[in-house]
């Protein structure tokens, strides 16, 4: 399985542009389009890092499946 951490770098070596993806495919041993859609998530939600809701958002959520999950 492959972590969160894994997907950032990678999707941050990919914005930072020194290798193109099909060369971070090949050295990840990972297919172009899996790295392609990591590049594009990350850039779509960079801003939710900055925004304080998003963080209220997650917490409610991570609540809300503590409840619902039979102990």
């Amino acid at each position: 399985m492959l972590t969160a951490a894994f997907k950032a770098k990678v999707a941050r070596e990919a914005i930072q542009g020194q290798l193109t993806i099909a060369e971070l495919a090949t050295a990840h041993e990972l297919r172009p389009t899996r790295i392609a859609a990591w590049k594009r998530r990350s850039g779509r939600q960079a801003s939710k890092v900055f925004d304080d809701r998003g963080f209220e958002v997650q917490a409610n959520h991570e609540a809300e499946v503590t409840i619902l999950l039979p102990r």
